[in-house]
């Protein structure tokens, strides 16, 4: 499974990021769910952490989640992969 996520920063940026195995198991952990409720439904939270765990993850933000949150304007899911 995969997410797609787009960002946008306070700051103007815009990003397109593809959230997998890695993004899927930390969101799993940090909150106790399985993947499978978010076709249920999901809150902001949800998809906030598996972009701010992308983001880590690949070296683009070295701060901590709470302290991450406030750079944030949005986050939605993306349409599809944007490669």
């Amino acid at each position: 499974m995969k997410v797609f996520l787009r960002i946008l920063f306070l700051d103007g940026t815009d990003k397109q990021v593809v959230c997998g195995a890695a993004e899927i198991v930390a969101w799993e952990s940090r909150f106790d769910k399985s993947v499978a409720t978010l076709t249920k439904g999901f809150r902001a939270t949800d998809l906030l952490f598996m972009a701010w765990h992308f983001e880590k993850r690949t070296n683009a933000t070295d701060l901590d989640f709470e302290t991450w949150l406030p750079l944030v304007d949005l986050v939605e899911l993306g349409d599809s992969d944007p490669k």
